[in-house]
């Protein structure tokens, strides 16, 4: 357990110059191709940050791991929306752009009634409950799905929500972003700190969440539980870390934009 818990530090050391470099890579990125630093948030950095949830869900996917999917999901944005924009909004005062709170804020909140609606498509419709019997044959009750339609349909309203915002920012509807404090950094240097800073973030919070699990584990907590506290908490460090360093920068529209997009 001590090596666990070592191991779980060490994360959070990766997480936090990962997320500190990766901050400065889309900044100068933003301002190397002209686009705001609301776009790149809501893109590039989200992308980034979101890669823990990405690699976790996958494997508990592939694994049959139904409760550690969903709490991830569902803890995770909890997390995102509630503790992170908090602590970045005490960090310093973020001031918000028209552009997100009209359409920005909104896309976030129908992605969460768009999965409400799919996953519970069944029970909405009367349709009877179903079953599923694992290799020791246990058998668990569901009253919803995810379906690989389910699946479909949320990846097509995903492609629309980038076609939003990269058209926002072609026509120059989103904000500026304080470019002319962002330092433009060399090509090499750019994409070093871009992919050295994501490499640090996926790492740290590989190591953050596989080390958390095993030590919640050892205590006796549910997958469910566990999904909804320590895995989410775990995957949403790199939002913290990137969210928190932005705000101490002054970079309202990474902050923000990085737990929108996210």
């Amino acid at each position: 357990m001590l090596i666990a818990a070592l191991l779980l530090l060490f994360g959070l050391v990766l997480l936090t110059i990962g997320a500190d470099k990766f901050v400065e890579g889309a900044s100068s990125l933003a301002k190397k191709f002209g686009m705001s630093e609301l776009a790149i948030g809501l893109t590039v950095v989200a992308f980034g940050t979101s890669a823990p949830e990405l690699i976790v869900n996958i494997m508990a996917s592939v694994n049959g791991s139904n409760g550690l999917a969903y709490g991830n999901i569902i803890g995770s944005n909890s997390f995102n929306l509630l503790l992170i924009l908090g602590i970045a909004g005490m960090i310093y005062p973020l001031s918000a752009h028209p552009s997100l709170v009209r359409k920005d804020i909104l896309y976030s909140l129908l992605a969460a009634a768009a999965v409400f609606v799919l996953v519970n498509d069944s029970m909405i419709m009367g349709a009877a409950d179903f079953s599923i019997t694992n290799e020791k044959g246990v058998s668990t009750t569901f009253v919803g799905i995810t379906s690989r339609l389910d699946g479909i349909i949320l990846a097509v309203f995903f492609a629309y929500f980038l076609y939003y915002v990269f058209t926002s920012a072609k026509n120059g509807d989103a904000p500026s972003g304080e470019e002319e404090e962002v330092q433009e950094l060399s090509p090499v240097l750019t994409w070093l700190y871009l992919l050295g800073g994501l490499g640090g973030l996926v790492v740290g919070g590989n190591l953050i969440v596989t080390n958390a699990v095993f030590l919640a584990t050892e205590w006796g907590m549910s997958e469910k539980m566990i999904g909804l506290t320590i895995v989410s908490a775990g995957t949403s460090l790199p939002e913290l870390a990137t969210s928190a360093i932005a705000a101490y920068r002054k970079k309202s529209d990474i902050a923000i934009a990085n737990v929108i997009g996210s």
